[in-house]
């Protein structure tokens, strides 16, 4: 057992939750195994938890994973353009902000990470959304090549150069690993069909 509190009436394992996320571990995860908020602030008194953000703690000892925390905390939201080219290999380029989509209606947040916000339709929030993990081996929600490309070609991203972007769209159209269909598709939804088929007719 990791903890022992209460004098001895409660044992609390938590391994398991600090081996998923590295140490970051949520309000709802504590509740969940059946860990109260006095138990909670004896853990923050004793020193072995600190408090990141409203809910959100780590364990003593770890780093925080900075891409898994955002999405701890601002739950809708995924990581697209440069974040998701990063987090997919498509860019060696650690982001120095993070590129995030979220719907339209959302509201703008004050984030205290510097994010770059795109706002798409709530019903196209999770179109190519898929799980990843992070360099510290953490699961995110990201999006998918055939969703990364429709934005890349068709959407208004001013936080990456010209170059880069067309060097990426290439890499991924090298790769030979393109689901054409899911990105035609892709596109007619998100309104960038006409522009991804120019494209496709000079790569493909």
């Amino acid at each position: 057992m990791l903890l022992c509190m209460c004098g001895g009436e409660i044992m609390c394992d938590i391994k398991n939750m600090i081996f998923n996320t590295n140490g970051i571990i949520s309000i709802d995860d504590f509740k969940n195994n059946g860990i109260t908020k006095y138990e909670i602030q004896k853990l923050i008194n004793e020193g072995k938890i600190s408090r990141l953000y409203r809910g959100i703690y780590l364990i003593n000892g770890y780093f925080p994973d900075e891409f898994y925390l955002f999405q701890k905390r601002f739950k809708n939201t995924v990581f697209s353009y440069n974040t998701a080219c990063y987090l997919l290999g498509y860019s060696e380029r650690t982001p120095y902000s993070f590129d995030i989509t979220t719907y339209s209606g959302d509201g703008t947040r004050n984030f205290d990470t510097n994010v770059k916000i795109h706002y798409i339709k709530r019903e196209n929030l999770d179109l190519g959304k898929i799980k990843v993990n992070t360099p510290m081996g953490n699961e995110v929600f990201c999006y998918d090549r055939e969703r990364i490309l429709c934005d890349l070609i068709g959407g208004n991203n001013t936080n990456i150069d010209k170059e880069e972007n067309n060097e990426i769209v290439r890499k991924m159209f090298d790769e030979r690993k393109i689901d054409t269909v899911k990105l035609i598709n892709y596109a007619k939804k998100l309104g960038y069909e006409k522009k991804v088929r120019t494209v496709m007719e000079v790569l493909i």
